[in-house]
């Protein structure tokens, strides 16, 4: 790692750039803690309940420090491990004016595609406000998702662009009040582990009392495109005109997720 610093006195201000390679910031990080079983009688369902509002609910944001900071500060890495995803590449750019603080850009190399975003936070008003510019270009989302989540469920090169805002200073406050527009494009991926084309034939089967030969199916749905548009207010994220197209079968679909209840009302069709 290398630092450079220049620090002005009066009025204090700062310009510092830090560059670097080869940081795995997971082992800097706690360790997590594991979760013990506990008798009910000790822990009633209200105090749990009570707990989890206590910690979605404060200070998200250290609005006092960010209103006195006064600067510029660029980074540069190259090989960094956060939280299991691995970057090649990352660089930013961000400038911190008594309350305003903007990154901009914000660039990383990962999975073989590049993440780009403008972020801003301005916290000199009553309300933390964020604003962000998302742009994804050929990430492969499989590998990334099996690092980060541990999940395996869909593959493909993905494209993302959108514009989102948000307010508040807990995550309770910034999901609920989360606007904006996405665009997300996957393509050449798998919904892996589902095979749609299968229960399509598998229902077709069953009504003329057949029976199909599964050796003929693989495990995964393969696709062109999986495309969808994400309409998002209050929290609330509209999905209107999802369509995946393959060979031999179309999906299309709609439906809302609520970010800040954390509920799901959503209708797939499958020909």
């Amino acid at each position: 790692i290398e630092a450079n610093a220049v620090v002005d006195l009066s009025p204090l201000r700062w310009d510092i750039s830090i560059a670097g390679k080869n940081l795995n910031l997971d082992r800097y990080l706690p360790t997590p803690v594991e979760k013990t079983e506990e008798k009910t009688a000790e822990v009633p369902p209200i105090t749990a309940d009570a707990a989890v509002t206590t910690a979605a609910s404060e200070d998200l944001i250290p609005v006092d420090l960010i209103r006195k900071l006064n600067g510029h500060v660029g980074v540069v890495f190259e090989n960094l491990v956060v939280k299991k995803l691995k970057i090649d590449k990352i660089e930013l750019d961000s400038t911190q004016s008594h309350g305003l603080v903007k990154v901009s850009p914000l660039r990383a190399s990962l999975y073989k595609g590049s993440v780009s975003s403008k972020v801003s936070l301005d916290v000199r008003g009553k309300t933390p406000a964020l604003e962000v510019s998302p742009a994804i270009e050929g990430m492969q989302i499989q590998p990334l998702l099996v690092d980060f989540m541990d999940m395996n469920k869909i593959a493909g090169a993905t494209y993302l662009n959108g514009e989102l805002s948000a307010k508040g200073n807990s995550v309770d406050a910034l999901m609920s009040s989360l606007q904006g527009d996405l665009l997300i494009d996957i393509k050449n991926g798998a919904l892996v582990g589902t095979n749609l084309t299968k229960t399509v034939c598998e229902g077709i089967a069953a009504i003329r009392k057949q029976k199909i030969d599964d050796q003929q199916f693989g495990p995964d749905t393969p696709f062109e495109t999986l495309r969808f548009p994400a309409h998002i207010v209050n929290g609330r994220v509209s999905t209107p005109g999802l369509k995946i197209s393959s060979v031999g079968i179309q999906v299309t679909g709609d439906g809302v997720v609520s970010l800040s209840d954390s509920s799901l009302d959503y209708q797939a069709n499958v020909g």
